[in-house]
């Protein structure tokens, strides 16, 4: 399963032109970053992509949770727990239609997990690829 949810991750976001920017592939970071976040997250699964603004805001996708760090605390849900609920974080003092634009958080899965990504096409894109899971239906959440 995991070799599987990691070719769906890259697929779409190769076919949404996501690499690049504020995203990157974790197998093309350089060690001393992939390993300060991996320590962070405290991840379950194989890293898979690194939204990066900065040491105290990013967003790690691997290949069984999404994990995102503000500076102070991880917030984290299993992919398979998303079940295609998701939701764009409005900004205040904008326009509801302008959201899209200018959204940084997602709320994901039944408990409203948020999480950031860069705004505009990022986090588009983002919640695009969180859109598939769970993939496998009557998938159970994988343990912790």
């Amino acid at each position: 399963m995991n070799d599987f949810y990691t070719s769906r991750i890259l697929w779409k976001a190769r076919k949404n032109g996501m690499i690049g920017g504020n995203c990157h592939l974790v197998a093309d970071i350089d060690a001393d970053r992939r390993t300060q976040v991996c320590a962070q997250a405290q991840c379950v699964g194989d890293p898979v992509l690194l939204f990066w603004s900065d040491g105290s805001l990013w967003t790690l996708l691997t290949n069984r949770e999404i994990i995102s760090w503000n500076g102070k605390k991880a917030s984290s849900i299993k992919l398979d727990c998303i079940k295609k609920q998701i939701k764009l974080e409005p900004v205040e003092g904008t326009h509801p239609q302008s959201t899209k634009l200018y959204s940084q958080y997602l709320h994901v899965g039944p408990a409203g997990v948020k999480i950031w990504a860069p705004a505009g096409a990022s986090i588009l894109s983002l919640w695009n690829i969180l859109g598939m899971f769970p993939l496998l239906l009557g998938a159970d959440p994988a343990p912790k």
